[in-house]
C-alpha cells in the first residue's frame, strides 16, 4: 500500500538490487567551519556597530529637539509676560484716566496754510 520515494546514487531500477540512498547529513571540514564561524562573527559585529550608531544618532536628535522645546517654552513665557504687561498698561489708561472709545470723530477743516511737524 505505501510506497516510498528513495533517492539514490545508482541508476539501476531492478528489483532485488539494494540501492544506496543519499545521506541526509552534511559534513564540512574544519577549515570551512572556521571560515563560516568567522563570517558569521563579522556579520554580527557589523550588525552591532550599525545598531549602536543608529541609537547614538537618535539620541543626538532627541537632545536637539529637547533643547529646541526648552527654548520655545522660554520664549512663550516671555511673550505671555509681555502680553500681560501690555494689557495692564491698557487697563491703567482706561481706568485711571476714565477714557472711553469715541463713537464719532469730527475733523475740523484747515483754514489757510498749515505746517506739519514730524
Amino acid at each position: 500500500m505505501g510506497r516510498y520515494l528513495t533517492i539514490t546514487h545508482s541508476h539501476v531500477h531492478q528489483l532485488g538490487y539494494k540501492k544506496r540512498t543519499v545521506p541526509l547529513s552534511l559534513s564540512i571540514g574544519p577549515i570551512a567551519f572556521r571560515f563560516l564561524l568567522l563570517l558569521s562573527l563579522c556579520a554580527l559585529g557589523l550588525f552591532f556597530v550599525n545598531q549602536t550608531n543608529e541609537s547614538s544618532l537618535k539620541g543626538y536628535k532627541i537632545r536637539e529637539l529637547e533643547d529646541r522645546r526648552k527654548s520655545l517654552l522660554l520664549e512663550n513665557e516671555k511673550l505671555n509676560a509681555e502680553v500681560l504687561r501690555l494689557k495692564a498698561l491698557e487697563n491703567i489708561n482706561t481706568d485711571e484716566l476714565n477714557l472711553t472709545t469715541p463713537k464719532k470723530i469730527d475733523y475740523l477743516p484747515a483754514q489757510g496754510p498749515v505746517a506739519v511737524s514730524r
